[in-house]
């Protein structure tokens, strides 16, 4: 009797497992981009999409050639360090860190007593973190280009100021979010200086995250911003979108 040939375990919750066991992803992903243009297999939490236009707006400043102190990482990486540490210190059900990538390894790095950085994250964060799993479609939507806001973006992340009530966190006004950006801001800063994620004690700044960046925790309006858009591009009414 012939001995089967199996292969490494991959736990499903993993983001960096493969997703082609079959061999027939170049295929199903031709087919993917003519029937729904931007979508793939593991977007599964549109909010990140909001995650993504509130980095760009945090991001904006440090410019398109920063790095990191490890020379490796830039701005919006930090961000998405900060983000993903925040909501896997913050939020206690599993359910509602489904879907978040790196939830895992940002687990084992805390379990460690360690914050997260390029050598504690996921080892090609640019394709299975949440800006390189979204970004494509993040494209398409007209959410971000290029490091920068479009106009999708520029709507939905002012949705998502007005909602919960934070004026003044991005753009001229002056309000009580004023406070909440530069927090956001200086932290990234730090992260640059650091190559880490340099609040590991800040409870605030946590509960800041888990607060307007839960992943199911989306406001009706920006989740009808989102739901509108993504049926203009592909062409249905929403149905199958997850919030």
């Amino acid at each position: 009797m012939l001995v089967p040939l199996l292969s490494e375990y991959d736990p499903a919750e993993r983001s960096e497992g493969s997703i082609d066991p079959l061999g027939t992803y170049a295929i199903a992903d031709a087919l993917a981009v003519r029937l729904v243009p931007g979508v793939r297999e593991r977007q599964s939490v549109p909010r990140f999409l909001t995650a993504m236009a509130v980095s760009r707006a945090v991001c904006e400043g440090f410019g398109t050639e920063v790095a990191a102190a490890d020379d490796v990482s830039e701005p919006w990486q930090v961000f998405e360090w900060y983000v993903v540490e925040g909501l896997v210190r913050t939020l206690s059900e599993e359910s509602e860190l489904r879907g978040v990538p790196g939830r895992e390894t940002a687990r084992s790095a805390l379990d460690d007593g360690v914050s997260l950085s390029a050598d504690r994250y996921l080892k090609t964060p640019s394709v299975f973190g949440f800006h390189g799993i979204y970004r494509i479609l993040a494209r398409d939507l007209g959410v971000e280009q290029a490091g920068f806001l479009r106009e999708f973006g520029y709507r939905l992340l002012t949705t998502w100021v007005e909602e919960p009530g934070l004026p003044g966190f991005y753009g001229t006004g002056a309000g009580t979010g004023e406070r909440d950006f530069e927090s956001l801001r200086d932290a990234v800063a730090d992260g640059l200086r650091k190559g880490a994620v340099a609040r590991s004690g800040c409870r605030r700044g946590w509960e800041l995250i888990a607060k307007y960046l839960a992943p199911r925790d989306i406001g009706p309006r920006e989740a009808e911003e989102l739901l509108r858009r993504l049926s203009d591009l592909t062409g249905s009414d929403g149905a199958c979108v997850e919030y």
